[in-house]
């Protein structure tokens, strides 16, 4: 059969975008076609007659296609080339988007052994089946067709976050309910920092933990999430994140004001080489950095009176050339003027000690249990009370005290800094004041009998200690 020039047109255009898939650079030509068909009607008479025959081949068992693979690794189109079939006059090509319709769908009929699929969609599995035409007795026969599974490039991760520092680390990240899973590389100083398949995870999973840590380690990670079909994985080359073992948040964050300023004290975490200070205005506020501290205390400009500041405090660790963040914690602060009575802003079970106004507060659960009169160390330079934030690290009773002039009996103690403690003292028979400027103690916080025993009952190790 001749087929005319115009008719040969009509069927090229018709084939160049089929389905919202493009197709480019091919072409249908018949070998020797010289016809000079007069009548424009029987040119497309024609070409309806050939685009019916490709498009509703009868299959021939031979001509199978060769070598069928994807070049490209692109997010929106994939780049196709097989072998050339002896004898064929052109190729049909089927799609099939596996997370779509999951039904094959002729796209094109093209002369080219390469083919460019357009318009595509990222992390997707998509089916394809290329089958040669040869001309037989008159007509055009489909040979048997060759299935490649494949899919476009697989997208990174994306919101990759820390989520645990301690002695668990762990991170997020957005989900994206195409992907069957992830695989999870691991480098640590005692591989040489190589990337190595630690885990692999299926399923649609959106974070990661690990908890064969040791404290103070550096760990790198790189998720790399993956496509599966036909046997072959497709993935991407993965996004990184660095953890260090022992930075999780600051455990007892709290703020004093006063003098329209905010000081913050927090629990020193072992592994942390300083702690990074943030602070917002306001619930909405955006949080900016107002300090670097190798302290476990922040202590802020004039702030505005009666406002609401928000402080995040995160550790971190230099390792090498590198700064590894940990995860922070958060508090939040009204400010006031005045300097009198209670100025922590605080949750949770906590001790607050105020050299100036030598009195103390106990919090249980956020609400103020009971407050008392005391006395600190003599305010000599010696025995001076330190500041700092704390915890208990003994809680014991009937203990005696042992210094080099010294030897007493206690009924409750709570030490908080080595040899410095709350603890009882009967030997005294007023608290508060100036007592401690002259006649104060070795540095421990002397406390009425009574208000130290409610204390104690209340209390255990590692019940935060706030000494201002």
């Amino acid at each position: 059969m001749k087929i005319g020039r115009a008719a040969v047109a009509a069927l090229i255009g018709a084939a160049v975008i089929v389905a919202g898939v493009a197709i480019t650079g091919f072409a249908i030509t018949s070998n020797g076609s010289k016809s000079t068909q007069t009548a424009q009607n029987k040119d497309k008479s024609l070409a309806a007659s050939v685009r019916t025959q490709i498009e509703k081949p009868l299959t021939l068992a031979k001509g199978e296609v060769k070598n069928l693979k994807k070049v490209s690794d692109d997010p929106d189109h994939l780049s196709l080339t097989w072998d050339s079939v002896p004898e064929a006059i052109g190729y049909n090509i089927y799609l099939c988007d596996k997370d779509g319709d999951n039904s094959f769908h002729k796209i094109a009929a093209i002369k080219n052994t390469s083919a460019d699929l357009q318009n595509l969609q990222s992390s997707n599995v998509y089916w394809i089946k290329v089958a040669a035409c040869v001309r037989e007795g008159g007509k055009t026969l489909e040979c048997p067709a060759t299935l490649l599974k494949t899919a476009t490039k697989v997208d990174e991760v994306k919101g990759l976050d820390i989520q645990h520092s301690g002695d668990v680390l762990g991170f997020t990240w957005t989900p994206n309910p195409k992907l069957d899973g992830y695989e999870i590389y691991r480098a640590t100083k005692s591989n040489g920092g190589q990337f190595s398949l630690y885990e692999t995870i299926s399923g649609k999973v959106s974070e990661y933990n690990d908890e064969d840590v040791e404290g103070g380690e550096l760990y790198s990670y790189k998720i790399r999430p993956f496509r599966e079909t036909g046997g072959e994985r497709f993935g991407t080359d993965g996004e990184v994140i660095d953890l260090v073992s022992g930075l999780s948040s600051p455990s007892g964050l709290v703020g004093r004001t006063a003098n329209n300023r905010v000081v913050l004290y927090w629990q020193d975490r072992q592994y942390a080489s300083g702690y990074n200070v943030f602070m917002a205005k306001g619930k909405d506020g955006e949080f900016q950095q107002v300090d670097t501290t190798t302290e476990n205390t922040y202590s802020s400009d004039k702030l505005e009176t009666d406002a609401v500041y928000y402080f995040r405090v995160q550790p971190f660790r230099k390792v090498d050339d590198r700064v590894i963040e940990g995860t922070w914690s958060t508090t939040d602060v009204k400010v006031k003027s005045s300097s009198g009575g209670s100025t922590i802003s605080g949750k949770g079970t906590y001790i607050e000690i105020s050299i100036d106004q030598q009195h103390m507060w106990f919090y249980e659960d956020g609400k103020l249990v009971l407050d008392t009169s005391v006395v600190t160390g003599n305010a000599d330079g010696e025995h001076n009370t330190p500041p700092g934030s704390y915890a208990i690290q003994d809680h014991a009773m009937n203990v005696t005290l042992i210094g080099d002039d010294y030897e007493t009996p206690v009924t409750y103690w709570m030490g908080f800094n080595g040899g410095i403690g709350i603890h009882d003292a009967d030997w005294r028979s007023s608290f508060g004041g100036d007592i401690y400027e002259g006649n104060g103690s070795h540095g421990c916080v002397n406390t009425p009998y009574e208000k130290v025993k409610v204390i104690f009952e209340h209390t255990e190790v590692g019940t935060p200690v706030y000494v201002y």
